[in-house]
């Protein structure tokens, strides 16, 4: 199967999850013999900044073999080029902060634009991953679709050359641990009023949820696993990068089964390209607390940057605080 079939088969196969895992370990196999990394390197070289951790080599090449991780960013992607070149006039430039050894969410869509419609600005913060992207493009004779290499921390990085398209994936549940938010905040500002980020939005709700029931009711009918949404704790995206005030919701006394607090992960890659709560890695459930003594008090939610960023959160009336870690 050429690379452009396997492509195919990312961006357009509905639902063949078998297909998709099998190419998806395909080219993990051929991304690994080409630049010498690959998810089986579990040793830990991440790199630890003031505004979270970098993830080692190693652990974002293991990223790529998330299915739907994977493909809804592809294809988000590859929907955004599709529009920004209906409006730039020549090739359309992305920035890829964070592009791991492979260049994940690039590398497949070279089989749809030539160099003259697309230019990549390769970005990570980790010394071994960009010179592991050189080699696999120059194995694959793909080097001319490289603008440039940037070794540095996109949460500090200031754009010399314009650019069109901003991708950053440096996330995990509930906006935890990495620099996903800091990224946002430093290079959104600094992106011109046509040009796209991807993700474009990414919402944390606080749910009351019983996931027993819900995994009984995957097997069972007759069984209601609905959750009780609080409210929304925290968005950001393309028309909200700013900081943001602590959010305070209420829980309820009663919420039958549902006694669980939870954060649910939900992000808008591009226009109809979503990820929703438990689909993938970057969104499943993060537990906060049992409600046994919250209930019919107030919890406040905030967002804290720092070397573990995070949630931070606490009950109101008597200012227990905790970290949603």
């Amino acid at each position: 199967m050429t690379f452009g079939e396997l492509t195919g088969i990312l961006l357009f196969e509905k639902e063949n999850y078998g297909k998709l895992h099998q190419v998806l370990h395909a080219l993990h196999d051929f991304y690994a013999q080409a630049t010498g990394i690959s998810a089986e390197q579990t040793a830990d070289r991440n790199v630890f900044l003031s505004t979270g951790k970098a993830i080692s080599p190693g652990q974002a090449a293991y990223c790529l073999l998330d299915i739907q991780r994977t493909i809804v960013f592809l294809r988000g992607i590859h929907k955004a080029i599709l529009q920004l070149k209906k409006d730039v006039d020549g090739p359309v430039h992305i920035l890829y902060a964070g592009c791991g050894p492979y260049a994940t969410l690039l590398t497949p869509l070279t089989t749809l634009f030539t160099p003259q419609e697309v230019r990549f600005h390769m970005m990570d913060i980790n010394q071994e991953s960009l010179p592991s992207v050189d080699r696999l493009y120059t194995y694959l004779q793909m080097r001319d679709y490289i603008e440039e290499f940037i070794c540095g921390d996109a949460a500090a990085y200031t754009i010399e050359k314009p650019v069109h398209l901003i991708i950053s994936e440096t996330m995990q549940p509930a906006l935890s641990k990495e620099p996903q938010v800091s990224i946002m905040q430093n290079l959104l500002p600094q992106l011109n009023d046509k040009g796209i980020f991807i993700p474009q939005e990414i919402i944390i709700t606080a749910q009351l949820a019983d996931l027993d029931k819900e995994m009984k009711a995957r097997m069972e009918e007759g069984v209601d696993p609905e959750r009780i949404n609080l409210g929304t704790v925290y968005t950001i995206g393309m028309d909200n990068c700013c900081s943001q005030h602590p959010v305070t919701l209420e829980i309820p006394l009663d919420s039958g089964t549902n006694d669980e607090l939870y954060l649910f992960t939900q992000v808008k890659v591009f226009e109809d390209e979503r990820l929703e709560p438990d689909t993938c890695s970057l969104t499943i459930s993060y537990h906060i607390a049992n409600i046994g003594p919250l209930r019919g008090r107030h919890v406040q939610f905030e967002y804290v940057i720092s070397q573990q960023p995070g949630f931070k959160w606490k009950v109101m009336e008597n200012s227990l605080e905790n970290w949603a870690r």
